[in-house]
């Protein structure tokens, strides 16, 4: 056998990081303030060291093979870091994205995630500590077809214990909220104390430096981008073959009538409310919040948006607890019992069950910090139970993903249930009557 070949990158991809690793390095080596500047931050061992361009490299790891879970991106994601000489120790790891537009875009992913974090470097100013923001984006051009953008790895868990026993190679792995919520027994006392430390980070962003303020929107535009191109996708197609049209009011669901999501749906999207806005991270879910010895860090700036309603940073994550991580063995009868708790005036249920407490109790952590971050005068119906129902319509894109199906179908039916039994009816009426 000649060797070992592992095939990783395409050539366009390979050409457009090698070059974009290049014009990094080049930065990172040099004596001006600038690179003194990023040395600090990315490779400090440089520091009184005399390197040179060539006789670095750049080492990719699979991110699956730290243990990380599947993404939804529309980019390739890889850690990587610098190495040079066996004594030198490596630089700081990357998360590096590359990424192409989409047919019919001038903008990809990994610029679109820059060009937000960028315009929210005051704001999460506020708490620097809490987030991983990214530190360069390479764009393409004729020669690369890729942009590449490189962040910090902020699941950086004793990284540097054995790198001079391992010849220089960084102990590298994922841990993230994902696993906590995934894994055999629910660690939801450390779940809470994350997320305790997420929402104070994200305090400022969401009062938008003092900035924040009640606005009238519409529905269907502010929630766009979170119902996922649901009335043209073909996935979309799948479930109204499943539900029912937009006009039809009723579906057939676990052997019983059921108001119509799309029809609900259909309903709200021209329906505008008060809804408070301030900055958001946007995409706020149990993979990008990812823990540093216990210490959580927000990653993943692509749906970053310095001006919308703050709710989607909230009904986002309780759809994850809800729903996408519920483990599929969960008996129909407590699936049932925890989607028809809606309602931010209903109490709690509570299980037998450790698993199904323990997220009970992590929905109203989440609500109560809702109820911190929202003026007092809150109409929670409108602003909070809508948005969790326009989201969890969204998510039915990925449903196939999610352990539970069960679970996915009866939130959204309760929801839409809910819905239109005791919010639509107060405003259809009042609508009507002007």
């Amino acid at each position: 056998m000649r060797g070992l070949e592992i095939d990783l990158f395409d050539p366009g991809s390979e050409k457009s990081l090698l070059d974009s690793a290049f014009e990094l390095l080049s930065t990172l080596v040099s004596n001006d303030a600038q690179g003194e500047d990023l040395r600090c931050k990315i490779w400090p061992s440089l520091h009184g060291n005399s390197v040179e361009v060539k006789e670095c490299s750049l080492r990719v790891v699979p991110l699956n093979r730290l243990g990380a879970a599947e993404g939804k991106s529309s980019a390739s994601v890889f850690v990587a870091y610098f190495v040079a000489e066996a004594s030198l120790w490596p630089s700081h790891p990357f998360i590096v994205k590359l990424a192409k537009p989409k047919p019919g875009s001038d903008q990809d992913s990994c610029e679109r995630e820059f060009q937000d974090a960028e315009a929210l470097k005051f704001l999460i100013g506020h708490s620097p500590t809490g987030y991983a923001a990214p530190l360069r984006w390479s764009p393409s051009d004729s020669e690369r077809p890729y942009s590449v953008l490189w962040s910090p790895f902020a699941s950086a868990d004793d990284i540097w214990g054995d790198v001079e026993l391992h010849g220089g190679r960084l102990n590298l792995r994922v841990a993230d909220i994902w696993k906590l919520l995934t894994s055999t027994e629910l660690a939801t006392d450390q779940v809470c104390d994350a997320l305790q430390l997420a929402f104070e980070s994200l305090w400022p962003l969401h009062r938008k430096g003092g900035k924040s303020q009640v606005e009238v929107r519409q529905f269907s535009v502010e929630y766009e981008r979170y119902l996922r191109k649901i009335h043209t996708s073909i996935w979309a197609a799948r479930w109204r073959d499943c539900w029912g049209a937009d006009n039809d009011e009723l579906s057939i669901d676990f052997g019983q009538e059921w108001t119509n999501p799309f029809n609900v749906l259909k309903r709200i999207q021209d329906c505008k409310a008060r809804m408070y806005c301030g900055g958001i991270h946007g995409d706020l879910h149990p993979k990008n919040i990812v823990l540093s010895r216990g210490i959580p860090r927000i990653i993943d700036f692509g749906w970053a948006d310095g001006d919308a309603h703050i709710a989607k940073d909230f009904v986002l994550f309780e759809c994850n607890v809800r729903f996408v991580t519920l483990p599929a063995a969960t008996s129909y009868q407590d699936v049932v019992r925890l989607a028809q708790w809606i309602s931010f005036e209903d109490d709690s249920p509570h299980f037998e069950s450790p698993e199904l407490q323990g997220r009970v109790q992590l929905v109203s952590f989440i609500r109560k910090h809702a109820r911190k971050a929202f003026p007092t005068e809150t109409e929670w119906d409108w602003e909070y139970v809508i948005p969790l129902f326009l989201v969890a319509m969204g998510l039915l894109k990925h449903s196939n993903d999610f352990s539970s199906q069960v679970s996915t179908r009866q939130h959204v039916l309760q929801l839409a249930k809910y819905i239109s039994e005791r919010i639509l009816p107060k405003y259809e009426s009042r609508e009507t009557n002007r």
